[in-house]
């Protein structure tokens, strides 16, 4: 026979139990971690929802959280005039937290320390005034991340080597930003996306991305514009040249050779190194402009 404070500890668990049961799944310590990540904010007042007012729903029902059977799982946080710190500590605490995105929102400084959130799926940071260099193991260990948007930041320096190898990354977008030198190649077998417009990276385009939409190279001024190389060896994917109506579809590579800055005085060499191009054939016949500027010889 139970002691009575057996008893009395049994009765309380059943009735805590019938209370989750009712008022919905209980909620662990969800709602301190996002009112510890609201106060490192400067300007939370878009977040003035999140109250500690043991309402039954408790977090689910704020402004910008989405919820799976009490726990949450997405934050979506766009274009609320946030600023300050990113407290991913905080984040930390949110243990089914899939899905962050903090778009159009007025952050600055370095890239959070986002890698301490292993289980992330996609990640959105887009439109912030976040900058400097991407650490080289920013991303390290994210096994589970699919989606990255950085772009229209201010970041520096080359991609980062753990972006290349995140082994389920489909998307990514770094447009806009102050990124430079060579693009890596990336190893994925489903990359759908990867946008680097608009930033200022040289040399040729590799092999692994060669099959993406030309517009996400756009504004590379150094591999259109070569006044003031000395050389420079520019390989264009194929879906380049179609996009373009070169036609050429079995063109490889062009090596260009520039001398000093009054104009080009080399020429392009194994343009149609397995093509058979005929002069009346307009598949196979070059834009004015890519004639007067490479081909006088």
């Amino acid at each position: 026979m139970a002691r009575p404070r057996d008893s009395l500890r049994i009765l309380s668990m059943a009735l805590m139990a019938a209370l989750c049961f009712v008022a919905g799944p209980c909620l662990g310590g969800d709602p301190q971690a996002l009112l510890k990540f609201k106060g490192s904010l400067t300007n939370p007042s878009a977040l003035d929802s999140w109250r500690d007012n043991r309402s039954s729903l408790g977090p689910c029902s704020w402004a910008g959280v989405r919820c799976k059977e009490g726990s949450v799982i997405h934050l979506k946080l766009d274009d609320m005039g946030l600023a300050g710190t990113v407290d991913v500590d905080a984040l930390t605490e949110l243990p089914l937290l899939r899905y962050l995105s903090m778009k159009k929102n007025n952050f600055e400084g370095p890239l959070p320390k986002i890698n301490k959130l292993r289980e992330l799926k996609l990640l959105t940071l887009s439109d912030n005034k976040f900058g400097g260099e991407i650490l080289d193991d920013a991303f390290g260990g994210m096994r589970g991340l699919r989606m990255v948007y950085l772009d229209g930041n201010g970041f520096t320096g080359h991609i980062p080597r753990s972006l290349t190898t995140l082994p389920n990354l489909s998307n990514l977008s770094l447009a806009g930003n102050q990124l430079d030198g060579k693009i890596p190649e990336f190893r994925q077998r489903n990359l759908h996306m990867v946008n680097l417009a608009n930033n200022h990276f040289e040399g040729s385009i590799p092999h692994s991305l060669a099959t993406m939409n030309s517009s996400y190279f756009a504004g590379m001024p150094r591999v259109f514009e070569l006044h003031h190389l000395q050389s420079f060896k520019l390989s264009i994917p194929l879906h380049f040249i179609a996009s373009r109506d070169y036609c050429c579809s079995e063109v490889e590579s062009m090596l260009v050779t520039t001398k000093g800055e009054q104009g080009i005085t080399g020429c392009a060499e194994n343009l149609f190194s397995h093509a058979s191009p005929r002069r009346n054939d307009t598949c196979c016949t070059l834009p004015s402009e890519l004639e007067h500027r490479w081909l006088r010889c």
